[in-house]
């Protein structure tokens, strides 16, 4: 046999097919493929000069490995560029690195117009032919037109897998492209993912904003240890379209399409994917979930209809108590049930009912026949829970509590701080906490929400997913710009892209377990600038006033901004 080794010098990469015919021997023919499929890359700067180009790539580099770098200006002439030959015990997929360049004005260089070029030490080797073609890997990489931007994650006290964070992001673009986003790993990989919501909101500058929440499966989160992963968007596609899935990202999902996944009591029904549940109604989840964990709901809360739960006093005034919707994030092998529920207490002035005030408290039934067995133990609301409005409600389940909080959709009217009519016009900026119950676990729970009396309260969907305390925490790194690489490798995957210059506009951090906001600035024509994400910690550097409005939009409806989410 012939074994025939070609070092291939030339980056033009014209010929993607290396064919060789020895006569009387045989032929062989292998192709000529990149080392990485793609990475990422920023520009450093010291003084007005570009000095270095930072790369992460989704391939190991071995030692031996030569990787060029070529700056050039916005007409695509060479400025500057610089080469590394990677040392002893190589660079691994997604460890950052840097190449130094010829120090170059940064006025003179269009980033977008960089090359990188991958000579690696290993080679591709055909067996299929008489004579055996190795060709040394090569690759060149240049802008696809996308970003990103890695997430920190810090992890809790012990180890976490395919546990989802929150994410909120905002652009000051109000059309901007959400569904461009998505989520990869440092070696490129997809990860799960759902965007829960998207819209627009006024913001008390005056301007209109559009927001987004996601939530993002992330597959390994080490103990008292930190775990990267890249957000990415403004590219010409989505990659990772095909994992927009938020039955990979929960426990459990439902959207109302069926009530397959609930065991009934009452008439609830189904209309227009929203599941509505009248007077007597209720629903138990026909699946289990191990403590801990955490149920939200999109709801739209309906008031009870004055049904006597219990009454005080008598004569010509007396006090009723009526119980509306309830919702049970705990009930046990056995049945037995805890949570909230919410109601209203009336002045029965010779028999007429006047509302006096919310009451809420905790809810205790059996779940199979929840309506007559519950037990309410009714009290002031405070805070007081927001009826007829589209809310998230939120529900963690401990071995030794259940903690409830809600998620209201604000905007800017004008003077003050307002519920927004619609959550597309409004943004989920904060969680208030607004009760919590000790309770005995004494196995995983199922989950219940009903309707004692009223309604129909309406339900979009619902989930449970995993929880830990304290939950994973995240910061920001740099702007990355997002490289692809030409021929493609035999297996492919996908990821993101930064830059050092000048005018990058900057973005927020809200949320609680996510603390991400992502304020995406517009690009006018000609400009070199990128969208970047800021870590909260940047208004201290003077970088962004966002983070700032968002505060003072708690502080104007009495609430306080929480350290860690929903």
């Amino acid at each position: 046999m012939l074994v025939l080794i070609l070092l291939l010098g030339t980056f033009g990469l014209a010929v993607p097919t290396i064919t060789v015919n020895v006569q009387e021997i045989g032929t062989g023919a292998n192709r000529l493929v990149s080392p990485v499929w793609e990475g990422r890359y920023t520009l450093w700067q010291s003084g007005t000069d570009l000095v270095a180009v930072e790369l992460i790539l989704t391939a190991d580099m071995p030692a031996g490995t030569v990787v060029h770098v070529i700056l050039k200006n916005s007409s695509g002439v060479v400025v500057s560029n610089g080469t590394l030959v990677v040392g002893p015990g190589g660079i691994p997929a997604g460890t950052p690195f840097n190449v130094t360049v010829t120090p170059v004005n940064s006025a003179w260089v269009d980033p977008t117009q960089t090359e990188v070029i991958i000579l690696s030490s290993d080679y591709n080797t055909d067996l299929s032919g008489p004579i055996f073609v190795n060709t040394q890997k090569l690759g060149l990489g240049t802008y696809d037109g996308s970003y990103s931007r890695p997430i920190i994650i810090q992890g809790s006290s012990v180890f976490l897998d395919y546990y989802p964070i929150r994410m909120l992001f905002i652009s000051s673009n109000p059309s901007f492209p959400w569904d461009s986003l998505y989520f990869t790993n440092t070696t490129g990989s997809c990860l799960y993912y759902w965007k829960e919501f998207n819209g627009t909101f006024v913001n008390s500058d005056g301007r209109t904003y559009s927001w987004a929440v996601f939530w993002v499966n992330v597959t390994n989160i080490p103990a008292n240890s930190n775990e990267t992963i890249f957000v990415n968007y403004l590219g010409s596609g989505n990659p990772c379209s095909a994992y927009v899935n938020p039955n990979k990202v929960f426990l459990f999902y439902d959207n109302f399409s069926t009530l397959a996944n609930w065991q009934t009591g009452g008439t609830p029904t189904i209309s227009g994917g929203e599941l509505q549940l009248d007077r007597g109604d209720w629903i138990l989840s026909t699946r289990s979930f191990p403590v801990p964990y955490s149920l939200e709901v999109f709801t739209n809360l309906a008031y009870d209809d004055g049904t006597p739960y219990d009454t005080r006093g008598g004569g010509f005034f007396s006090w009723v108590y009526s119980l509306g919707p309830f919702i049970l994030p705990y009930v046990d092998s056995a049945g037995s049930g805890t949570g909230e529920g919410i109601g209203m207490e009336y002045l029965n002035w010779a028999g007429t009912l006047i509302p006096w005030g919310q009451q809420d408290g905790l809810v205790q039934a059996d779940a199979s026949s929840p309506i007559t067995t519950l037990n309410w133990n009714y009290g002031n609301s405070n805070p007081q829970y927001i009826m007829g409005q589209w809310e998230i409600l939120n529900a963690t389940v401990t071995s030794t509590s259940v903690d409830f909080s809600q998620v209201l959709f604000l905007t800017w009217n004008g003077a003050r701080w307002v519920l927004s009519a619609s959550p597309s016009t409004g943004i989920p900026a904060y969680a208030q906490s607004t009760s919590s119950y000790t309770i005995t676990v004494t196995s995983d729970g199922r989950i219940l929400l009903g309707q004692w009396s009223g309604g129909p309260t309406r339900v979009d969907f619902v989930f449970v997913r995993k929880y830990v305390s304290p939950e994973p925490t995240y910061t920001l790194g740099n702007v990355y710009y997002h490289l692809t690489f030409v021929p493609k490798p035999p297996a492919t995957s996908t990821t993101g892209a930064s830059v050092a210059s000048t005018g990058i506009p900057t973005i927020a951090t809200i949320g609680k377990s996510a603390p991400v906001a992502l304020p995406i600035e517009g690009q006018t024509s000609g400009e070199k600038t990128i969208p970047q994400l800021q870590n909260e910690t940047d208004e201290t550097r003077g970088q962004s006033n966002t983070t700032e409005r968002i505060k003072e939009l708690a502080r104007n409806a009495n609430l306080t901004l929480p350290s860690d989410g929903p």
